[in-house]
């Protein structure tokens, strides 16, 4: 096991420093620009949007699990990274503060989007636009996660460990939505 995890630790170093080397400023802006569409302040515009979206289409019962998602999303990364205080890589674009693993961006990714896809594929009626949402948004999240890694402030088992952990966070609130809030609306409606 410990040689599994010494060769995990080689590959990231090994794919941190290929991107490294083909950065350039292009796709620096283009990626700086897909990783802040996880930037708090986004996701907090983002999740009003959402709330003011879901009470105009009558959908109120998704603002709680959606806040679930989020926040166990948030607050399982900040923990794990603190119990693994796993350093960043050293060639990071720009400076980022705090642990490594796993990666907060990718965790929210998965939660919040995920959670997007989870309401609009529960409201969406036509296959075209469900298959639209099924390819587009998971596109994202994997950009969003890319983009971690490409300027320098992750590396890949991070990135990896932010989409399981976010996963998990997205799974456990759609489950508290569907034993809780699911289930009173098709009582009521009996």
């Amino acid at each position: 096991m410990l040689q599994f995890i010494q060769n995990l630790k080689q590959y990231d170093i090994l794919i941190s420093n290929f991107l490294f080397h083909i950065r350039n400023g292009y796709l620096i802006n283009i990626f700086l620009l897909i990783t802040n569409l996880v930037n708090p302040l986004v996701v907090a515009i983002l999740t009003i949007l959402f709330i003011a979206s879901t009470i105009f289409l009558k959908q109120k019962r998704f603002i709680i699990p959606m806040i679930l998602s989020i926040l166990f999303a948030v607050t399982s990364a900040n923990v794990l990274k603190i119990i693994f205080e796993r350093l960043r890589p050293s060639v990071g674009y720009y400076l980022e503060t705090g642990f490594s693993f796993p990666s907060a961006h990718s965790t929210v990714a998965v939660a919040f989007y995920g959670f997007i896809i989870y309401f609009l594929l529960s409201n969406i009626k036509t296959l075209k636009n469900k298959f639209l949402v099924v390819i587009l948004f998971p596109i994202l999240i994997l950009l969003i996660g890319f983009s971690r890694m490409y300027l320098g402030v992750h590396y890949l088992t991070d990135v990896v460990g932010g989409f399981l952990l976010g996963g998990i966070c997205l799974y456990s609130s759609i489950f508290i939505f569907k034993a809780f809030f699911y289930k009173k609306r098709n009582k009521v409606s009996k």
